[in-house]
């Protein structure tokens, strides 16, 4: 159940963008920049754990956003967010284990944090 409603998430954020309504020069070019670092970037931390990347430019906070899923043979392990250029871990969302008993962790700029408000930080910055 919980791998199900992990593919429903990522399923909607890659099917819940738009087009960004801009028409400015430069936003298209670091759109374009952010592609390009993000093929760069992501194998390198994608393949390293068995995962896959997703790049996003968000003119509203304007950085370059790469979202890391990396597997383990039937489920996500973890989902982190980080910033293409500098490298920095911005969210993290690791679930529990029901066979270990371990609960979901989620880390926030370094800090613990409650894990929806991870989500709500990881789809708004993939989606604007």
């Amino acid at each position: 159940m919980r791998t199900l409603a992990m593919v429903l998430f990522l399923a909607t954020l890659a099917f819940g963008q738009k087009a960004p309504e801009t028409d400015s020069k430069e936003d298209w070019q670091r759109m374009k920049d952010c592609a390009a670092q993000a093929e760069k970037v992501g194998p390198v931390q994608a393949e390293a754990n068995k995962g896959t990347y997703t790049n996003h430019y968000s003119p509203k906070y304007g950085r370059c956003f790469l979202r890391i899923v990396w597997w383990s043979s039937d489920s996500v392990r973890n989902i982190r967010l980080m910033d293409a250029y500098e490298h920095e871990n911005l969210a993290l969302y690791q679930p529990g284990h029901p066979d270990t008993g371990s609960k979901d962790a989620c880390l926030l700029l370094t800090a613990v944090a409650e894990c929806s408000v991870v989500w709500d930080f990881i789809a708004e910055r993939m989606r604007n």
